[in-house]
């Protein structure tokens, strides 16, 4: 009976009525019950707002009420004040209630055949000892509260605001009052002069790039008022990003792609992605994003490649306030195709392999009308990689029937990993790409760049 609420709601105080004489117990959430020593005849409870001691009715053996306390866990029992004057059985303390600061407990004297009045038990103020007093008596005094006298205007404060922000703006706002609650408060907000709805416990909405501020003005009921004011720096724009050209066709096993973004707030984190795709498939894969690849502080990232495939990579920028930009152009790449990946049309080729060719291998001819074909292919750009000298011949590049290009693969001096490029395709087409030789000069085939972009 007459529960009482611990201050941070894990439990009650309770009048236990289950034995002969009554008797205060705590109760948790979980339902567990335990006595407190030191309350045997206790009743009506009231936990102090500070959670310490619980304060209580107990009647002696003689009929006196007394006003007294335990800790909230059980222990010493001590009387704040008592009631002798009682001059029938049904006179009684009600009960006890606590002021807010938990230094004061006031108590209804219940008089059956006169008036009732309030005793104030009141603690100890340095050195000045604890003090009980009699107040005004009433006829029924009931529901005991106590009032704090209203004597300053009201608190605004903004508690970890930042000193910039994006355009989705979140703007901490804090307003108290010494004896009012916030929700009792008149509370008028405005941003850069113009009214915006009650920001008593914070203020939300878009802006634009450049310096606002935020004016609170906060009343109570008793005419006390306050305002105050926050300014601070709005950035609405995503960074701005930039990349470094990839080369057409890579000839070794890595890309390595580098960026950066300006922002006048300053960048924060980006995020880097990549899609691929094989010479003869379908199409790009969904875009990936290896570990590391998203929230990263770095200006690189590298990515492992394999012949056939073309690789197309973008990456965003996140500032410090939150502003994402959009994803970048892609930069693509591609590793070409080996020599031994083509097939021999034509008799007249010889395997051949060399330190500073692409992949240590090359495929060689010294006739007229010999033929290297890759079918299957869907291919917007083609290169063919060879190598160059002062002795060298010329070849031709089809896509089925349609001649390409002619590609001269003499030089001044002699040179590997040449990749010569075909003119480019309006669109993707499939088919089968050939290389002829024209002449019995030496031809020096490396590989095949292959790319839908």
């Amino acid at each position: 009976m007459q529960p009482s609420w611990l201050p941070d709601g894990s439990g009650l105080v309770v009048t236990d009525l289950t034995a002969a004489a009554p008797r205060l117990a705590r109760i948790s959430l979980t339902g567990t019950r335990t006595l407190l020593s030191g309350a045997n005849g206790g009743s009506a409870p009231a936990v102090s707002p500070r959670g310490d001691r619980v304060a209580f009715v107990r009647e002696d053996a003689k009929g006196i009420d007394h006003l007294s306390t335990v800790p909230v866990a059980g222990g010493t029992q001590t009387d704040l004040a008592s009631d002798p004057d009682h001059l029938y059985p049904d006179d009684l303390y009600d009960r006890p209630v606590w002021a807010p600061d938990g230094q004061a407990v006031a108590v209804v004297n219940v008089n059956r055949y006169g008036s009732d009045e309030v005793t104030l038990w009141q603690a100890p103020s340095g050195t000045t000892p604890a003090s009980v007093q009699k107040l005004r008596a009433a006829y029924n005094i009931r529901a005991l509260s106590w009032r704090r006298q209203d004597v300053a205007a009201p608190t605004i404060a903004f508690p970890g605001a930042p000193t910039r922000t994006s355009g989705s703006v979140r703007l901490p706002v804090s307003v108290t009052d010494d004896t009012m609650p916030v929700g009792g408060l008149s509370v008028t907000c405005t941003v850069d002069r113009v009214a915006v709805g009650r920001c008593a416990g914070g203020w939300a909405g878009s802006l634009t790039t450049g310096s606002h501020t935020l004016a609170v003005t906060a009343a109570d009921a008793h005419g006390h008022r306050s305002s105050a004011s926050y300014t601070w720096a709005v950035d609405a724009t995503a960074p701005t990003v930039s990349t470094a050209a990839l080369p057409t066709f890579l000839l070794t096993s890595r890309v390595s792609f580098s960026y950066g973004a300006t922002d006048v707030s300053g960048v924060a984190t980006y995020d880097v992605r990549y899609r691929r795709a094989s010479w003869a498939g379908a199409g790009f894969s969904a875009f990936a994003s290896p570990s590391g690849w998203l929230g990263t502080t770095a200006r690189t990232r590298a990515l492992a490649a394999a012949p056939g495939y073309e690789y197309c990579l973008s990456v965003r920028a996140r500032d410090v306030v939150g502003n994402v930009s959009a994803w970048s152009a892609e930069r693509c790449t591609a590793m070409p195709l080996d020599d031994r990946a083509l097939a021999r049309a034509t008799t007249g080729w010889a395997s051949v392999t060399g330190t500073s060719a692409y992949a240590r291998t090359l495929t060689r001819s010294v006739r007229i009308g010999t033929s290297l074909t890759r079918s299957g292919v869907r291919v917007r750009r083609i290169a063919v990689v060879v190598t160059t000298c002062p002795t060298c011949g010329s070849v031709d590049v089809f896509l089925g029937s349609t001649r390409l290009g002619r590609l001269r693969l003499t030089s001044a001096a002699t040179r590997t990993r040449q990749v010569l490029l075909l003119p480019l395709r309006s669109n993707i087409t499939s088919g089968t790409i050939k290389v002829r030789t024209l002449s019995g000069r030496l031809v020096l085939v490396d590989g095949l760049g292959l790319r839908r972009t």
